[in-house]
């Protein structure tokens, strides 16, 4: 499978880097979100590769959409820094707007292609608190997002870390001695990561952080808000996103038609194969496919 590289500018004159594929007559469009200081150029062979993904998807004519964040990936802007999460607000909503003119989608129309939000970790923050203020999508996928942390920063050590993030907001979280999770237990991937130009995930600043704990506080007010299809996977034991967290979000949520994937482990990047016999990512990409179909039947 081919992958389309192609930049859509955003309303600031900022070029987005979408990554996409060729399908005729797709039923459903899914767009990709990935995680804090990450992208869609992996240079590791995995499930979690973009072509891979479309492999599976594309099963059931579901075509896909990679969104690169600003200052992520192959987009422009300053690289390991989110100023603001709405600035990704506006980055998604680029996308869905360029996605309805191309594919001539009219919300109004019966029979439209659904746009679905298929998205990780922070990247999770960014679908959740979109969905609310855009209700233009028909549906999330979320996996091991980011709406708690695991590990506890009492209060006073957060406000000092929002303050000095104002003062200091792209400080590396390497200069203040800040430990950060492993993501899997796949040493081969951590390594692969050191030799990708275009992942900061070991560059974590202060002002990234602090969007981080800004969306969890709004989404403590605002999580029984969400009443479109939801679909969730998690571990339980995840050592960089809070399990109980999302459990607290999905349980809230006015979602009539929801679901929640548990797992056991603590790994939190899911579709990275811990070992050569771990077959979660391909159970992972499957269940989305035959759910996204699923979904759509029950409307008829």
């Amino acid at each position: 499978m081919n992958i389309i590289e192609f930049n859509i500018l955003k309303n600031n004159n900022v070029k987005l880097n979408v990554l996409t594929h060729k399908l005729d007559n797709p039923k459903y469009i899914v767009i990709h979100l990935h995680g804090l200081h990450s992208s869609f150029q992996s240079n590791y062979e995995s499930p979690d590769c973009f072509k891979n993904r479309i492999e599976i998807l594309k099963e059931n004519s579901i075509l896909s959409y990679g969104l690169e964040f600003s200052g992520h990936g192959k987009s422009e802007g300053k690289k390991a820094s989110v100023k603001c999460i709405d600035d990704l607000l506006a980055d998604v909503d680029s996308l869905v707007k360029y996605i309805k003119l191309y594919h001539d989608i009219n919300d109004r129309k019966k029979n439209h292609i659904p746009i679905y939000l298929l998205a990780e970790s922070f990247g999770g923050s960014v679908a959740i608190k979109y969905s609310y203020i855009y209700n233009n999508i028909s549906g999330l996928i979320l996996l091991s997002p980011l709406c708690g942390f695991s590990t506890v920063i009492n209060n006073c050590s957060v406000t000092l870390l929002k303050w000095l993030s104002y003062v200091y907001p792209n400080l590396d979280l390497n200069k203040i001695n800040i430990k950060k999770e492993l993501l899997t237990i796949s040493k081969e991937y951590e390594k692969s990561k050191i030799d990708n130009q275009y992942n900061f995930t070991d560059r974590l600043t202060l002002c990234s952080i602090r969007e981080c704990y800004l969306f969890i506080n709004w989404l403590k007010t605002n999580r029984s808000r969400l009443n479109i299809p939801l679909l969730i996977f998690h571990s339980e034991n995840d050592s960089v996103t809070n399990f109980k967290a999302t459990e607290k979000f999905f349980n809230k949520c006015l979602s009539s038609d929801k679901e929640l994937v548990k797992f056991q482990n603590n790994v939190h990047s899911l579709l990275i194969p811990h070992s050569d016999n771990d077959r979660t990512p391909n159970y992972i990409l499957n269940k989305i496919k035959c759910w996204i179909q699923d979904i759509n039947y029950k409307k008829i």
